[in-house]
């Protein structure tokens, strides 16, 4: 049987990740939703570590990749792997490599 899940704050917005300068297209949470991934318009993907969001931190974005010269269209994470997959305009896919510092097995991307 599934959990209900029951917002604690509906409604209200615990926390803002905004360190992209354009659009934001795709977002991708992990495996085990220690973080989320997401690809922009900027030409960048950033990862976000999830641990301290519900207490009202927006904590800066653990990693950065700009490897696309261009708009990100897409992002998704690799289960059981160490890496984001991301799609560009310049029409192609990338894999790289995240480890979330200070974060145990698990917690990267």
């Amino acid at each position: 049987r599934r959990a209900d899940w029951r917002p604690q704050h509906p409604g209200r917005c615990v926390a803002t990740l905004d360190e992209h300068a354009a659009a934001v297209r795709r977002l991708a949470v992990g495996q085990d939703q220690s973080f989320v991934a997401t690809a922009s318009d900027d030409g960048s993907c950033r990862v976000w570590a999830t641990a301290r969001l519900l207490d009202g931190d927006a904590p800066p974005s653990a990693a950065r990749y700009d490897g696309h010269g261009g708009p990100v269209l897409d992002c998704c994470h690799v289960d059981n792997a160490r890496c984001v997959v991301s799609g560009g305009a310049d029409g192609a896919a990338h894999v790289w490599s995240v480890e979330l510092a200070g974060a145990g097995p698990g917690a990267a991307a």
